[in-house]
């Protein structure tokens, strides 16, 4: 997990205020890894882009990762569950099953941006 916090310094010289926090992840299906080399750091670097930018609207960012396989979102969904949500963001990127999703959308009582 990546924290990302809003830039340092708003136009006025002072340090920008958090308004909310958000959670991310991206999903993607494992089996891609040995068929296409390199994928998993590309689609990694627009991850931490993303998470970047969201941070820079106010915004406490925890990035909770990739989750490729369904462990992985039974692992996120119990990191996702135990904080104070307000939103969650979901990066699609690439195909993935939806048991790689679903186990953390039930698991959540907030809206998921996909």
């Amino acid at each position: 997990m990546k924290l990302f916090n809003a830039a340092s310094a708003g136009r006025n010289g002072r340090r920008a205020r958090r308004i909310f926090q958000l959670r991310l992840w991206y999903r993607c299906l494992e089996t891609y890894w040995p068929r296409f080399e390199g994928l998993r750091d590309h689609l990694a670097g627009y991850q931490s882009q993303i998470a970047a930018r969201l941070g820079g609207y106010s915004a406490e960012v925890l990035d909770v990762g990739l989750v490729d396989s369904p462990a992985k979102a039974r692992e996120a969904a119990s990191t996702l569950g135990t904080a104070n949500l307000v939103i969650v963001f979901l990066y699609v990127s690439t195909y993935a099953l939806s048991s790689t999703v679903l186990p953390v959308v039930q698991r959540l009582s907030v809206p998921v941006i996909v």
